[in-house]
C-alpha cells in the first residue's frame, strides 16, 4: 500500500459468523479494513458509522430483514447510493429471483460455496475503481483551486490601472500561460483516465472469458478420453484442445497486463517477457503482415525487474515499430548478454518509414509525437525510457531518417547482481 493511501473499507454482511470468519480470511490485505455485520440493520449502523466502503458483500438469506430488502435500504441513503453490493447465496431461484437481486441494486452475484479466487479478483477490481474514482475527485478538486486562484487573478487584472498598460500587458500574458498548463493537465487527465478504464474493461472482459474456456477445455478433455487412439476425430479434438489452451494463455496475459498493482521485482527471464508480449499483439502484427525474427542469444541471464513494466516497455516499442510499417516488414528482435559487465542488450528494428535527425533527439519528450490527433499521446517512449531507467538501465534511439531502413532501439539491463534487488528499490 501506497504511503499516501488509506486502507479502504469493505463490508461483509452474514448472519453466520463462520461464513463472517471465511470472508475475511480469503480477503486479508494491507489495503483492506474488513468491517463485519450480521445482520441487515447492523450493515446498515456500519454504514452510519463508517460511511465510506469501496464494495459490500451482502449475504441474501437472512432473518428479520434480508440482503434485498438491506440493499434497497442501503441505495435509499445519498452517501451510499453509488457503493457496489455483491450478493452472495447458496439458494439456487429463477431468473426472477436474481433480476430482483440486480433491481434491488446488486452488481454481482457469487454463489455459495464461492472460489476465493473469484471473489478476490472481483473485489480487487471495484477496489481499483474506488480508488481511481478518489483520485479522480481528488484531481478535480485540485483543478476547481486552481480555476478559482485564475478568476481571482483575473479580477485582479481588471482592478490594475488602465494607464499600466506593460504591466497589464504582463500579467495577461501569465494568465494566457496559466490557461494553456491548465489545458494541458487537463487533457493529461482525461487522457489517464481513459487508460484507466480500458485497462479495467480488459480485466473484465478476460475474467468473463476464462469461464467459458474452462467449460470447452474440460468437454474437449472429456471427449478426447472417450476417443480411441485410432480414432481420426481424437487428432482434431487434440487440435481444438491447443487453441482453447492458447486462447486461456492469451487471457492470462491480458489479465496480468491490465493489473495495476505495486512494483513487484523478482527474476525474470528477458526472453520470456517479449514473447509474452508479442503473444498479446499477435493478431495485431499478423494484420499488419508485420514478420518477427528472434534472434536470442543461448545462454541469458535472468535479471530483478517488474515483469508488468518490461511488457509495457515492450509492448510500446513493438506497437511502434508495428506503426512505422503500415505495408508490412520485419520487426528484429536481438537479446544477448556480456558477461563480464553483467549486462543484456536489447535490440529492436523495424524496416520502417524512420525517424528525421532534426526529431529524433526530441521523440523521448513528453507529449511530443508525430502521429496525428487521436493516434498517441506522446507519452509512449517518454514512458519506456523512465521504465529503462527505473531498471538502472538505457535506452537509445537511432535512426537515418530514410524510409526502409527504419529505426533501431537498444536497451541495456544488468543482469542478476546481489546488491540490485536493493538498488531497483531505492527512491
Amino acid at each position: 500500500m501506497s504511503v499516501m493511501e488509506e486502507k479502504v473499507n469493505i463490508l461483509l454482511v452474514d448472519d453466520n459468523d463462520s461464513n463472517l470468519d471465511t470472508l475475511k480470511a480469503v480477503l486479508d490485505d494491507p489495503d483492506y479494513h474488513l468491517v463485519r455485520a450480521t445482520s441487515g440493520r447492523e450493515a446498515l449502523k456500519r454504514i452510519l458509522e463508517f460511511r465510506d466502503f469501496a464494495v459490500i458483500i451482502l449475504d441474501v438469506q437472512m432473518p428479520k430483514m434480508d440482503g434485498f430488502e438491506t440493499a434497497r435500504l442501503i441505495k435509499k441513503r445519498k452517501s451510499s447510493r453509488a457503493v457496489p453490493i455483491i450478493f452472495m447465496t447458496a439458494v439456487s431461484k429463477d431468473e426472477s429471483y436474481i433480476f430482483e437481486g440486480y433491481a434491488a441494486g446488486a452488481v454481482d452475484y457469487l454463489a455459495k460455496p464461492f472460489e476465493p479466487l473469484i471473489l478476490k479478483a472481483k473485489v480487487a477490481f471495484f477496489v481499483q475503481l474506488y480508488r481511481k474514482d478518489q483520485q479522480l475527485q481528488k484531481a478535480n478538486r485540485e483543478l476547481a483551486a486552481v480555476q478559482l486562484r485564475l478568476q481571482e487573478a483575473n479580477e485582479r487584472l481588471q482592478n490594475l490601472n488602465v494607464n499600466l498598460e506593460q504591466q497589464v500587458r504582463k500579467r495577461t500574458a501569465d494568465l494566457q500561460a496559466k490557461n494553456e498548463e491548465l489545458n494541458a493537465v487537463t487533457q493529461q487527465l482525461w487522457q489517464a483516465a481513459k487508460l484507466a478504464t480500458m485497462g479495467e474493461l480488459a480485466s473484465s472482459i478476460a475474467h468473463e472469458l476464462n469461464n467459458p474456456l474452462a467449460t470447452v477445455s474440460l468437454r474437449i478433455e472429456s471427449l478426447t478420453a472417450q476417443t480411441s487412439q485410432d480414432d481420426p476425430r481424437r487428432r482434431e479434438l487434440e487440435i481444438i484442445g491447443q487453441e482453447v489452451e492458447r486462447m486461456g494463455t492469451l487471457v492470462t496475459n491480458l489479465l496480468q497486463f491490465s493489473r495495476r498493482n505495486q512494483k513487484q521485482i523478482s527474476t525474470v527471464d528477458i526472453r520470456e517477457e517479449i514473447e509474452k508480449t508479442l503473444e498479446l499483439i499477435y493478431y495485431h502484427l499478423r494484420k499488419n503482415n508485420i514478420q518477427v525474427i528472434r534472434e536470442f542469444a543461448p545462454d541469458v541471464p535472468g535479471i530483478l525487474a517488474d515483469r508488468q513494466q518490461l511488457r509495457q516497455l515492450f509492448l510500446n516499442l513493438f506497437t511502434n515499430a508495428s506503426d512505422a510499417m503500415p505495408k508490412g516488414g520485419t520487426l528484429t528482435i536481438r537479446v544477448a548478454s556480456q558477461t563480464e559487465e553483467k549486462k543484456i542488450f536489447i535490440e529492436i528494428a523495424d524496416m520502417g518509414i524512420g525517424i528525421l535527425p532534426e526529431i529524433l533527439p526530441k521523440v523521448m519528450d513528453p507529449f511530443y509525437t508525430t502521429k496525428p490527433e487521436g493516434k498517441g499521446t506522446g507519452l509512449g517512449l517518454a514512458i519506456c525510457r523512465r521504465i529503462a531507467q527505473e531498471h538502472r538501465g538505457t535506452l537509445d534511439i537511432t535512426s537515418e531518417g530514410i524510409p526502409g531502413k527504419g529505426t533501431k532501439v537498444r536497451i541495456t539491463l544488468s543482469s542478476i547482481d546481489p546488491g540490485n534487488s536493493i538498488r531497483l528499490t531505492d527512491p
